[in-house]
């Protein structure tokens, strides 16, 4: 029997936001993936194989052995077994070394490739794991998820757009396809249970390995498509062409049976061709800032234009136009019946943390300030009060504006930020090991210039908690209610944030991007405010969730979390480029550059390092997000309105922090 394997923590990531819709059901499923993969029942059985040996050092494979001799060395007896799916349906998987590899675009000359298929880096597999040796059948597929009347009429339908000859074939051994990714994770979330495995997608670096086996070229067999028929089913279709005028050099122009083709040298077959597959991941626009170490992609889908949330898919379908450069493709879907996939089974590990899992943290202090005494005479902004023994801020003593206050209708404790100038955005003398995806983002979007801040304002010391949007607004929209009431709002709009501060009063308003930035590096030049690990909670650290505020350090002006837990609304409308010159007390564009879209800074839980640096820039529509209307709770409520998609207009990592003005301070 083979061993049960957790699979290793997944990293969450995002990065530039624009336009998302979010599946209710999806993300639910990003909430709490440790629960689809727990409480295994022995119903079935698994088949000629040992326990592995657990260890949290295996050995990786050098490329150049067999992955018989990488077994041998590694203590795995069993190379190929068989998961019992019940009445005599079995699933054959091989094993996958640990091993590392390249991973990204490859061409003929070298790295390149779509944006979405770089940068390149090295990546490490730590463990080795078991693939299925096909994508799962028609016949697997409902030998556990049973008959499905809607499922069979979606060949019917995607065979009724072409007139000349069925695409999509219903047959025992061909391909189960036109899924959706919920439809794939339940799949294996069914097959964990009935046999006691530890049985998921694959993460995307976990397929690119698989499906390269070794191979350092275009596909896994050269650098040359010539030999595709040999081991692909692809039908060469190009714009205006039909499935009669195409070049059928596969031999079929349809789904074909699994295993008709050659396999690559991992013994896999139909990795480039006959359906795309599901990866774990949620997809993200490139690979800048991601992790190195057994990456399970971002926390979930970051945005991509007009498009929405979506989960990545490898490969490629038999119809799909052949791309020439680079067959190990990444396209990437909105959660919409177009592909199939194939499991990966775990060995036994050490991280004991599925991909995705949400964990509970304790609440943190916070740093809370109580009343001031009633002899301290210091300036304070209208609805506020001065903390408890707080002094005049040193910069300024002669205005005697208190160095920390209280926002009396919220509870929200506030610090004084004095005036001054900063470099904003980031240093054109970047080290040369930074990939040159990244040197030209920052390029673009982050030019350096200076600017003046004329007159000192307050800052919240936290993100608004869901206690205090409660208090104000009489909801809690947030997806991340476990994390406890002091945990930062994690679901709202930026209209949400005006509603918000007109409530509360007190002459709330959200920062400027200049003014967040500017708080946020108190005084450091750095990409960050101090050692990210120790501030902010971010992909490596946040075990895919919110933790309550104040759980870090904080910078050197007393604000926490500036870096990660969750993205933060500015007042700007957004700009692609900064101004050319320098600038005093800006206020972004008069006119946004994408439909109005609103600034946001700090990344969140699900952001990668890149991500969340002081001067790293996000923006979004200030309409779409967030709770749509009354005091329900959306994430549980499937009456919400939707878009035309069907998809809810939410993110569960949009939070904001508030300013106040100290008019006429120096």
């Amino acid at each position: 029997m083979i061993d049960k394997q957790e699979p290793r923590e997944k990293s969450p990531g995002i990065e530039q936001l624009k336009m998302m819709k979010l599946n209710l059901s999806t993300m639910k499923r990003a909430a709490s993936l440790c629960a689809l993969l727990a409480t295994a029942m022995a119903a079935g059985s698994v088949k000629a194989a040992e326990p592995a040996r657990a260890r949290a050092d295996w050995p990786l494979w050098d490329g150049k052995e067999s992955v018989a001799d990488y077994a041998s060395r590694a203590g795995i007896k069993d190379l190929l077994t068989e998961l019992d799916l019940g009445s005599n349906v079995v699933m054959k998987v091989t094993l996958i070394p640990a091993g590392k590899f390249i991973m990204g675009a490859v061409t003929a000359r070298g790295e390149g490739g779509a944006y979405w298929q770089t940068p390149h880096r090295e990546v490490t597999i730590s463990q080795p794991y078991y693939m299925g040796i096909h994508e799962v059948t028609q016949e697997q597929f409902g030998q556990i998820m049973g008959a499905d009347p809607k499922r069979a009429r979606r060949y019917d339908d995607a065979n009724a757009r072409d007139k000349e000859k069925p695409r999509w074939l219903t047959g025992r051994t061909h391909p189960e396809a036109l899924l959706t990714w919920n439809e794939a994770a339940q799949f294996c979330e069914k097959v964990s249970a009935k046999t006691g495995m530890k049985v998921w997608l694959p993460t995307e670096a976990q397929w690119e390995y698989a499906c390269r086996a070794g191979s350092t070229k275009r596909f896994y067999w050269g650098h040359e498509p010539a030999d595709v028929h040999q081991f692909e089913n692809f039908t060469r279709i190009y714009p205006g062409e039909t499935l009669t005028t195409a070049k059928d050099v596969g031999g079929f122009r349809t789904t074909a049976p699994v295993g008709s083709f050659k396999p690559n040298p991992f013994g896999l077959y139909d990795m480039l061709g006959n359906v795309s597959e599901w990866c774990h991941d949620w997809f993200s626009a490139n690979y800048i800032g991601a992790p190195t170490l057994d990456p399970a992609g971002p926390g979930f889908s970051p945005p991509v234009p007009l498009a929405g949330p979506m989960h990545v898919s490898r490969g490629k379908n038999f119809s799909d136009v052949w791309d020439w450069s680079n067959i190990i493709n990444r396209p990437q879907h909105r959660g919409t019946p177009t592909c199939g996939f194939r499991v990966v089974v775990a060995l036994k590990s050490t991280t004991g943390t599925a991909p995705g899992a949400v964990v509970s943290w304790a609440l943190g202090k916070g740093g809370h300030l109580l009343k001031a005494p009633a002899d301290l005479k210091l300036r304070v902004p209208p609805g506020c009060r001065a903390g408890s023994g707080t002094r005049a801020e040193s910069c300024c003593t002669k205005s005697e504006w208190a160095q920390a206050i209280v926002h009396e209708a919220t509870g929200m404790e506030m610090v004084y930020i004095p005036a001054g100038s900063f470099l904003m955005g980031s240093p054109a003398d970047m080290t040369r090991s930074q990939q040159e995806t990244e040197r030209g983002w920052v390029a673009r979007f982050e030019k350096p210039h200076q600017v003046t801040l004329t007159k000192g304002f307050y800052m919240a010391r936290h993100e608004v908690t869901q206690a205090q949007w409660e208090k104000v607004m009489g909801y809690n929209p947030s997806l991340f209610k476990n994390a406890g009431p002091n945990a930062p709002v994690d679901s709202v709009s930026w209209h949400d944030c005006q509603t918000f501060a007109t409530n509360a009063g007190g002459g709330l308003r959200l920062p400027t991007e200049a003014e967040w930035e500017y708080a946020c590096r108190a005084g450091t030049p750095g990409p960050y405010a101090g050692d990210l690990a120790e501030t902010g909670w971010y992909d490596g650290n946040s075990a895919g969730t919110t933790h309550p505020v104040g759980s870090k350090k904080a910078n050197a002006w007393g604000l926490y979390d500036m870096h990660g837990n969750v993205r933060e609304w500015c007042q700007d409308l957004s700009s692609n480029e900064y101004p050319k010159e320098d600038a005093t007390d800006p206020t972004g564009p008069a006119k946004g550059d994408d439909v109005g879209s609103r600034i946001l800074r700090g990344g969140s839980w699900a952001d990668y390092a890149f991500y969340c640096r002081s001067a790293a820039r996000g923006w979004s529509h200030p309409k779409l997000f967030g709770i749509l209307s009354g005091k329900k709770n959306v994430w549980e409520d499937a009456q919400t309105p939707r878009d035309g998609h069907g998809m809810l207009a939410l993110r569960p990592d949009f939070g904001c922090r508030f300013v106040t003005d100290a008019t006429g301070a120096p």
